[in-house]
């Protein structure tokens, strides 16, 4: 089969972020099928283009038998009208695309969020081809800009999301979620059969080109954030638990890139924290290679209704792939951490959590803390990796 999959944010290997579509797509390609990701390469946390475009509004590339088309879209620094008008120019180049181009009808176009505009385009360009559509659901939108405050429910903006995806709901032939309560959303639009889970996933291949970092100070007890600075990955509480730890041994790194960062390095600076420690965003296999060499993993989450249908964080797979115990500051209840027995899930946006929690594995024995971080890369083996999440996907896609 052929296929379309219209994600905005979609990342190719060489490029920190999540590379969701490409390790999936990688699966399909190797099941026989062709795969086209359209995607912008001005990146969502960097905040910067990734690729040259010289005179021209697209790039195409091939990366292990994947085919991306890299579209020129406008830059923005914040979220607002810029950030809007990012998201309509992806659309406008996409559809300039298709229309300079001699293109193979697809037999499936899959439309991601976020963001809604994205998945109008698939769904519309499917009635083109007349090909079967489907909707990704990566983020609840506007359900998710109500739940972190961003915006009211009778915000104009809002009201527009939440008639887009009735109708593309409804329009879909399936609907995918990556989240394991996520029918529980989307049932309000669809019906039970409708929708199909297929989280995440960690690919193995990785393995095969690590790319080893020695980037923490081995006479400290590294503790480590690795992803997108931002408001939902609460990494300024992180920060603050930096502040409240006394042990001059233990050591907080930061690991990554987003529009935040600056404002939180500002934090860092004015209360004098030696204890922090800022890195740059590393690709996927120098981030495994960096993260091997950690004594405790953090991950983070707001203390909010959003992650009431679940979660599924790249991150916490690349974590458990490098066999260290974790902390995860969650409000949800049995959640993954506590599934895999591979570390500590305490209260959301609570620091005092976090310092108590980082200084009970620094008690710990090394053997203990490696023990507790197996049973996360077992647990990530034998359930979420990319070849078996990618078959799930792979017979939904070939069943009618």
């Amino acid at each position: 089969m052929n296929i379309w999959i219209f994600n905005h944010h979609a990342l190719p290997p060489d490029i920190s972020g999540g590379t969701r579509h490409y390790d999936i797509s990688c699966e399909l390609v190797k099941a026989g099928h062709n795969v086209t990701i359209f995607a912008s390469s001005f990146h969502y946390a960097k905040l910067e283009e990734f690729r040259e475009y010289n005179d021209n509004f697209y790039i195409e590339e091939e990366i292990s038998g994947v085919k991306f088309v890299w579209l020129k879209t406008i830059p923005y620094q914040s979220n607002g009208l810029d950030r809007l008008k990012n998201m309509l120019s992806y659309n406008k180049s996409t559809k300039k695309y298709l229309l300079s181009k001699k293109i193979e009808k697809p037999d499936i176009i899959i439309g991601s969020t976020v963001h809604l505009f994205a998945v109008n385009l698939a769904y519309k360009l499917s009635k083109k081809y007349k090909s079967r559509f489907f909707v990704e659901v990566r983020d609840f939108w506007p359900y998710t800009l109500v739940a972190l405050g961003k915006m009211k429910k009778t915000h104009p903006i809002v009201i527009l999301f939440h008639k887009m995806e009735k109708k593309l709901y409804k329009k879909a032939e399936k609907i995918i979620t990556l989240f394991d309560k996520g029918h529980l959303y989307l049932e309000k639009f669809v019906k039970r059969e409708k929708i199909i889970y297929i989280p995440n996933s960690f690919n193995t291949d990785i393995f095969n080109n690590i790319i080893e970092q020695k980037m923490f100070d081995d006479k400290k007890f590294n503790v480590v954030y690795a992803g997108t600075i931002g408001i939902p990955n609460e990494v300024l509480t992180f920060v603050k638990a930096a502040e409240l730890t006394t042990n001059k041994n233990i050591v907080f790194n930061i690991i990554g890139e987003g529009k935040d960062k600056q404002e939180i390095q500002s934090y860092v600076k004015e209360k004098q924290l030696e204890n922090v420690i800022f890195h740059s965003a590393l690709t996927k296999n120098e981030l495994i290679g960096a993260l091997r060499n950690a004594d405790v993993l953090w991950a983070g989450m707001k203390d909010t209704k959003l992650y009431e249908f679940g979660f599924s964080f790249n991150k916490i797979y690349d974590y458990m792939a490098s066999a260290r115990p974790i902390i995860l500051s969650t409000s949800v209840k049995n959640n993954i951490i506590d599934t895999a027995q591979c570390g500590y899930s305490i209260q959301a946006e609570n620091p005092e959590a976090i310092s108590e929690g980082i200084v009970k594995f620094y008690n710990f024995s090394e053997h203990q803390r490696t023990e507790i971080g197996k049973k996360g890369y077992n647990y990530l083996m034998e359930n979420i990796t990319t070849k078996a999440v990618s078959q799930k996907l792979i017979k939904e896609l070939e069943v009618r």
